[in-house]
């Protein structure tokens, strides 16, 4: 009986295996390790004894053991991808992924951000990697910068003083998140071809011999500060908290580590949507994201958008976003939204889903808040589909 090794999904949709594709032991896998990713219902008359696996948002790969793994593929085309990246991430002053329309998958997708960090890497190890101050304490036979003189009343046999100072090195953060993601890269398994190994490698190995590989999550990526002389790094740390950003804890089967690659597509779609905001408004409005709003005095929740009016300041619009399929806002949704309106003051809210249905305007509650229905799609034309997108928020 021949097993199926690569399980492939679409996203946000339901799909069924067999036993001969999806042995119980691998099933249970899938349910213990990518709970957070896929749901997953085991065997049972309700399924005709079939598996049903569907991802929650979440598109890529997830490696299983034995060479197995999962690829749930994207709905959005991958082309697409790339501006929303591009948009997303803010990388609206570079051109980091020219010919972008010859990638028509995801792994494809994948190995041109890393290209392009190997790139950039490489281009910096021709000027000399940046160099900060870093402070050290060390005993020398000679006094550098300050000298502890506690040291020797502490410990009065050691020869050489007891120095503190600061010295120039490579060996700083700027440089150490970059080392930790092409390392991060190098485990993952997930580049094939081997141009892009090569570069990634070579990137690699220019900067190991002067800068420690210590571990960096994407959150540290963001908020740097840059200055002339670092100004090039802002790109790359922007690649590194993506490529940080969209990959899992890693797996390690032996002497390998298999890291799970995936976009959470409703939080890029959020990203996408409120940046392409902030870049397209009109001057006399301004975006502010993640505002909380105290409901109670017990509960506060946390806003996608509110777009503010600059004069007077006041909350025009609301903006939910939601990643979802639906035709039609559930009550839920209207519920919370409605409820975040009236805490702000704001007369108009406003659902934005990815498809292409009608929009609406509903009037909601004793507050009289007006909730209308847009649509940012993601299958066509971003640029056009923005447009029309706000036109329909600004003209009512």
């Amino acid at each position: 009986m021949s097993v199926v090794q690569w399980l492939e999904l679409e996203e946000e949709t339901v799909c069924e295996f067999g036993h001969e594709e999806l042995p119980p032991e691998v099933g249970e896998e899938i349910c213990r390790r990518y709970s957070r990713w896929l749901d997953v219902e085991f065997p049972s008359p309700k399924t005709n004894d079939r598996w049903r696996i569907r991802a929650k948002g979440w598109v890529g790969y997830m490696p299983l053991a034995g060479g197995r793994g999962i690829y749930v593929r994207p709905k959005v085309p991958v082309t697409n991808l790339f501006q929303m990246l591009e948009v997303a991430y803010d990388l609206k002053s570079l051109r980091l992924f020219e010919g972008r329309a010859e990638v028509a998958s995801l792994p494809g997708f994948y190995e041109r951000v890393v290209e392009s960090l190997a790139v950039r890497v490489l281009r910096r190890a021709r000027q000399g990697f940046y160099q900060a101050y870093v402070a050290r304490e060390e005993v020398l036979p000679y006094i550098r910068g300050r000298w502890r003189a506690g040291d020797l009343l502490r410990h009065p046999a050691r020869p050489g003083f007891a120095c503190a100072f600061e010295e120039m090195v490579v060996d700083n953060e700027e440089n150490q998140i970059i080392l930790w993601t092409l390392h991060h890269v190098m485990k993952s398994g997930y580049c094939q071809r081997p141009e892009v190994l090569s570069a990634v490698r070579k990137a690699y190995q220019a900067m190991e011999a002067g800068v420690s590989l210590r571990r960096f999550t994407a959150a540290d990526c963001a908020n740097r500060n840059y200055h002339r002389l670092n100004r090039d790094y802002a790109p790359m740390h922007t690649l590194c908290q993506f490529l940080l950003d969209a990959s899992g804890p890693s797996h390690v089967r032996g002497d390998r580590i298999f890291t799970p690659f995936a976009l959470n597509m409703p939080r890029l779609y959020e990203r996408f949507v409120t940046e392409w905001l902030k870049r397209n408004l009109p001057e006399q409005f301004q975006l502010v994201t993640q505002e909380a709003a105290s409901i109670s005095s017990k509960r506060t929740w946390v806003m996608d958008a509110l777009i503010y009016r600059r004069e007077p300041w006041t909350v025009h619009w609301l903006v939910d976003l939601k990643y979802k399929r639906d035709r039609e806002p559930k009550n839920g949704d209207l519920f919370q939204l409605t409820a975040y309106a009236a805490a702000k003051g704001c007369k108009e809210a406003v659902l934005v889903y990815p498809g292409r249905a009608r929009t609406a305007k509903l009037t909601v509650g004793v507050s009289g808040i007006q909730v209308r229905v847009l649509n940012f799609p993601l299958d066509g034309d971003l640029d056009q589909a923005g447009n029309q997108f706000m036109r329909a928020l600004i003209e009512r």
